[in-house]
């Protein structure tokens, strides 16, 4: 690791990473200190703390389980490796959810600081690969370490419930666009197909086929490829572009399979207001936002060694057990819970 140091800041750099460390205490935060108001919502943090650690196991158990019994699902954890896991086309997408996900548990955990009077060391931002970009808060350990178990668990909980709400906020979000009707929004149209020919393009949001609502019937019953094969068919779409309702029939002549649009369900107040990419990105982004920062709470509330969860469960048995038993604890504690996530990691490959 290259270092570069200077008055205000510390770049530490390698062919992977940039961190630029600032050495600041927060000072615009010194507003909150002892908010009476943010110290109860913190104390709440400590209850969303313990539901998503209760949730963790809930979720890991069960997928054991329901595998001993045969049933054959995907498992819930899934590694984030481009190419791999996880299409290049959605990347963007992910790195920007990540880090939201990063700087808002980041940022909790300052708040909570300053409202407990915990001094801040330092802040700063890294770079990883020069993709993913977030920030982190350094809080001086020996002064936390001082404070009472109550403000620890204040502190240590805040980023875990930070990252629960977003990600409640995000399926809030989601679940109130679809509320407001779905479409089928056409993503792309084949070269010389009837779709092409009878005037359906990428961008139409399709409302019904043939008078029947997209909402109310799958789209193999809609457009029914196997049954008409070998036959004429006129299907009449009610489709909505540039936000003016239009009706289009489309002929699929005799032995044609398909009448050459690629399609997905997409929310129709979104597609009425921006371009078709536009809708794909924000939804993917919404729906991926959902899954980090859930994931993200699971995991950093389970006790994985260096998480907000093994910090408070320490720091809560360190009351009654002392030592080598205390540490017996802990990593028994550890290692049934890294077993358990290490079962629940799905990493089948794309594709």
């Amino acid at each position: 690791m290259m270092r570069f140091r200077g008055k205000w800041k510390n770049f530490e750099m390698n062919p992977f990473m940039l961190v630029v460390k600032l050495p600041t205490e927060f000072r615009s935060l010194e507003r909150v200190k002892g908010s009476r108001i943010l110290r109860i919502f913190f104390t709440i943090c400590i209850g969303l703390l313990v539901y998503s650690l209760i949730e963790y196991y809930h979720v890991t158990l069960s997928f054991l389980f329901i595998r001993a019994s045969g049933a054959s699902i995907p498992a819930p954890f899934v590694p984030l490796i481009p190419g791999v896991t996880i299409g290049i086309e959605i990347l963007p997408y992910i790195l920007a959810a990540v880090s939201i996900a990063i700087i808002v548990h980041e940022l909790s955990h300052a708040i909570a600081a300053k409202v407990e009077n915990v001094k801040i060391k330092s802040t700063g931002f890294l770079a990883v690969l020069a993709l993913l970009f977030a920030a982190f808060v350094e809080v001086d350990e020996e002064d936390l370490s001082r404070k009472p178990l109550s403000t620890r668990l204040r502190v240590y909980s805040a980023g875990v419930a930070a990252n629960l709400i977003l990600a409640l906020l995000f399926t809030g979000i989601l679940t109130s666009l679809y509320m407001h009707g779905v479409g089928l929004l056409i993503v792309g149209v084949e070269p010389g197909s009837p779709a092409q020919t009878y005037g359906l393009s990428p961008g139409m949001i399709i409302l019904s086929v043939n008078g029947t609502s997209v909402e109310s019937k799958p789209l193999s019953e809609l457009i029914p490829v196997e049954k008409y094969v070998n036959k004429t068919v006129t299907y009449v779409f009610s489709v909505i572009a540039n936000g003016v309702h239009k009706v289009i029939r489309v002929v699929k002549p005799a032995g044609r399979k398909y009448i050459g649009i690629r399609i997905v369900y997409a929310p129709i107040l979104l597609a009425k207001v921006m371009p078709a990419n536009w809708v794909l990105g924000v939804v993917e982004f919404i729906v991926f936002s959902m899954a980090v920062n859930y994931g993200f709470a699971l995991l950093n509330a389970a006790p994985l060694i260096i998480t907000d969860g093994a910090r408070a469960l320490n720091d809560i048995l360190s009351l009654r057990v002392k030592g080598a038993s205390r540490r017996a604890i802990m990593y028994t504690i550890y290692a049934a819970t890294i077993l358990l996530l290490i079962f629940n990691i799905n990493v089948r490959v794309i594709g």
